[in-house]
């Protein structure tokens, strides 16, 4: 089992978001895995990790792009310096 908590999404318009605050907060009360979706690109995902987030869900960042191979990459150079 895992929480998921969305972002502003270019997928998922009207989707309602939460805050850096709420994912604290989140991660504090729970003790399963939590997953970012909607609205994750590399700029953001070292927050959301900072926030507590285990896991992230990527679609347009990844597959929206002219390269999604080096959109990949940066994901994974953006994770890495988190740990």
């Amino acid at each position: 089992s895992s929480a998921a908590c969305r972002l502003s999404s270019t997928t998922k318009p009207g989707d309602r978001y939460v805050t850096h605050d709420q994912l604290v907060e989140a991660r504090r009360q729970l003790t399963i895995p939590m997953v970012a979706i909607g609205g994750i690109t590399a700029l953001n995902t070292p927050e959301l990790i900072d926030a507590g987030v285990d896991a992230v869900a990527v679609i347009a960042a990844l597959f929206d792009v002219e390269d999604s191979r080096q959109a990949a990459e940066l994901f994974c150079q953006r994770i890495n310096e988190c740990h």
